[in-house]
């Protein structure tokens, strides 16, 4: 999503100081624990990983059970490698 913003700026003749502000902002929240555990009262409905990606004109939308939620970080790491 950055590169689509930072290219985006470039055809738009934006000059770099106006790019750079979103590149210290994300590099700051980059440093934020990556996850963060919430309570759960037993019993509560759990909505399933939802997942959209989009590439090139065409989106997969992909619905993961919870339960599976190692399952769908391998598959994650694999797909971004």
């Amino acid at each position: 999503m950055v590169r689509k913003w930072v290219t985006e700026a470039g055809a738009s003749r934006m000059p770099a100081a106006a790019v750079q502000p979103c590149v210290a902002i994300l590099s700051a929240q980059a440093k934020a624990p990556a996850f963060v555990p919430l309570a759960v009262s037993p019993g509560a409905p759990v909505a399933p990983i939802t997942l959209e990606l989009q590439r090139r004109g065409a989106c997969i939308k992909i619905s993961w059970p919870i339960e599976a939620a190692e399952h769908c970080a391998s598959m994650l790491r694999e797909l971004l490698r």
